[in-house]
């Protein structure tokens, strides 16, 4: 994010749409940016509260316009080219500057996108939630943890009240586990789903469920899961240089 500060403001125009998009300083006193979308004449102002992304690939924002309806811009930032461009999945063509500036959300739709971006009580709103629980924290996964404080200093052994342990579920259970957040895979016989998964580029982006289509899957009878290769509790850069120093040759070798 601190980049992305130095650049700002950072302009954008959608051929396309004919919107014009300018990230800038907020209005607000306590705000750190703004979006802004013009088009026929008309501008309309996005203030950032959210930005989702480690900023490896990119940023996206998550604002309140002034009719306090909250909503994923339309335009993110991407590290490689240092500029803005569409948000993935946004590319629709637009009927006014509204509509341009950002895909806008339902409660439920909102806390299906912060379920799997943030660690939060659910129900707050976007503007309610603080730093402390921001990112994807210990409970994400693993459920709250007071309640296994509880387990053990009252020396309760009641399963509900224990701490969750995804690592124990079987590969396919896994699976739909990380796919919450991560694609969830459809069922077997969901022939059009696979379809879709298939023709559709932008599902290189859900692992989960593009894994079950893999000759490696296949291979493995089902064993095959997230934790085969990735361990959400390492660094991912380091943990994968690893990996590919002692699995890499042995797949290369098998592949045809």
């Amino acid at each position: 994010m601190p980049k992305l500060l130095k650049k700002v403001p950072l302009e954008f125009f959608d051929k396309n749409n004919a919107v014009q998009y300018q990230l800038q300083r907020s209005t607000l006193p306590n705000g750190a940016l703004d979006l802004t979308a013009s088009k026929d004449h008309r501008t309309e102002r996005l203030h950032l509260i959210w930005g989702f992304g480690t900023g490896r690939k990119g940023i996206t924002f998550i604002g309140q316009n002034e009719a306090a309806g909250f909503g994923q811009s339309r335009v993110s930032w991407y590290q490689a080219s240092g500029e803005l461009a569409i948000t993935p999945g946004l590319e629709n063509k637009v009927k006014d500057s509204v509509d341009a500036l950002a895909d806008w959300q339902t409660p439920s739709k909102r806390e299906h996108c912060f379920s799997c971006h943030v660690t939060r009580q659910p129900g707050a709103r976007p503007d309610q939630i603080t730093g402390e629980i921001a990112e994807v924290q210990c409970e994400r996964c693993h459920g709250p943890g007071r309640s296994h404080i509880e387990v053990v200093t009252q020396g309760s052994n009641r399963p509900g009240m224990a701490i969750s342990n995804p690592g124990r579920l079987e590969a396919k259970e896994l699976l739909q586990f990380c796919g919450a957040c991560h694609g969830e895979p459809p069922e077997e016989s969901d022939l059009p789903a696979f379809s879709q998964i298939i023709s559709d580029k932008r599902s290189i982006r859900f692992p989960a469920k593009r894994l079950l289509l893999s000759r490696c899957y296949d291979e493995s009878e089902g064993k095959l899961q997230c934790l085969t290769c990735h361990d959400p509790h390492e660094n991912l850069l380091s943990h994968y240089h690893i990996l590919t120093r002692n699995v890499g040759p042995a797949i290369r070798g098998k592949a045809r």
